[in-house]
């Protein structure tokens, strides 16, 4: 192999022009991106379903489903948006509009009665919870329990099923109530 000798030095002249370029190529680089970029606008989506990231992953049923036969639905805990708050039964229930000419009897499970919820009537509501038949038995429980007295046990077993909710977000009051 040939020895040329030192190389050392031989760029020392080139080395500032290079460094200048790079740096006229970078800004020149950026300088174009900044003329090609369009101003972005983001939308913002509000979740207009009812249900807020609290009722977690439970199937959804449409109330247009749900109304002619709640018992095809007892196979699980499923979720119900957008019903209308009607009124109150005892201290731990309420009925609901379902699109039926019987309103449907929603009945807050032990938690959530345990936090206080007000559903006023009028009140616009989002409910998880399990579809269980009515009877007579149920409703002497709930008598038994005294939250729900005995003048509104006719109240409570007018329907052939209720639901037993887990969780509820009670969105709105569209028109006034006694609760």
């Amino acid at each position: 192999m040939a020895f040329f000798g030192s190389r050392k030095g031989a760029a020392q002249g080139l080395s500032v022009i290079l460094m200048v370029a790079t740096f006229f190529v970078v800004a020149g680089f950026l300088a174009w991106l900044n003329t090609q970029a369009a101003e972005t606008e983001v939308a913002v989506v509000e979740d207009a379903s009812g249900a807020g990231d609290s009722l977690g992953g439970a199937p959804v049923v449409d109330v247009a489903v749900f109304g002619p036969d709640p018992m095809a639905h007892t196979d699980g805990v499923i979720r119900i948006n957008n019903l209308t708050a009607q009124s109150a039964v005892g201290t731990q229930a309420f009925f609901v509009d379902v699109g039926q000419p019987i309103p449907f009897l929603i009945r807050m499970g032990d938690r959530v009665a345990a936090d206080g919820v007000l559903v006023p009537t009028g009140s616009t509501v989002s409910v998880v919870g399990q579809v269980y038949a009515m009877s007579d038995s149920v409703a002497d429980g709930w008598v038994a329990a005294g939250t729900l007295v005995e003048a509104d046990k006719i109240l409570a077993t007018i329907g052939a099923s209720y639901m037993e909710i887990v969780d509820i977000v009670v969105m709105a009051a569209d028109g006034g109530g006694d609760n």
